[in-house]
């Protein structure tokens, strides 16, 4: 199911209004079945910052034999773990007493990774264009992780409706399932 410009548009005021903290910045986001899979069109909208952070990775490594085999194989990466995580969470909010916060939370979740994509594609470009020294580049990086995990905390926090270390364990559970399936894939596919 593919979203609507005026749902996109939606999606992008609400993900401001997260980033704000706007207390209506729930209801901007449409929390049902079928705006969950609306929500998971951002994965397509984010491609092109994940292209641009692959092509950084291989530049910055020296990688020298990237094909078309590896792109395809990086690609179904991409995918898998855009599939994975809602299932994954699916899981993690029952468990957490919060079955019915499921889709209030992944729905802006999805969404919201759209300016995270393009924040680190940004960094990621400057670098590739040696706009950047490596310590600003470093140092940009790290400022951007550290930004974005507070902003995922955040958004964990309030819209699975739980205390700040559950939602800060939950941020970790994200990021070491996601380098873990990365990991995984990557080795099954030739590329680990």
């Amino acid at each position: 199911m593919l979203p609507s410009v005026a749902d996109i548009v939606r999606a992008c005021y609400g993900m401001a209004y997260l980033i704000r903290r706007h207390p209506d910045a729930e209801q901007m986001f449409d929390a049902t079945p079928a705006g969950f899979w609306r929500s998971m069109f951002a994965a397509v909208i984010c491609l092109p910052a994940h292209a641009i952070i692959v092509v950084h990775g291989v530049v910055y490594t020296g990688e020298r034999d990237y094909g078309f085999r590896d792109g395809t194989s990086d690609l179904m990466v991409y995918v898998i773990i855009w599939l994975a995580y809602p299932v994954l969470i699916a899981n993690v909010a029952p468990a957490l007493g919060r079955r019915d916060r499921f889709l209030p939370y992944i729905v802006p979740y999805n969404w919201l990774a759209i300016p995270i994509s393009y924040l680190f594609a940004l960094i990621s470009g400057l670098a590739l264009q040696d706009t950047l020294p490596a310590g600003i580049q470093a140092g940009l990086t790290i400022a951007v992780y550290i930004a974005t995990t507070l902003l995922l905390i955040e958004v964990a926090r309030r819209l699975l409706d739980i205390g700040t270390g559950l939602a800060f364990g939950v941020v970790v559970l994200d990021m070491l399932f996601t380098a873990a399936i990365a990991r995984i894939l990557g080795s099954l596919f030739g590329r680990g």
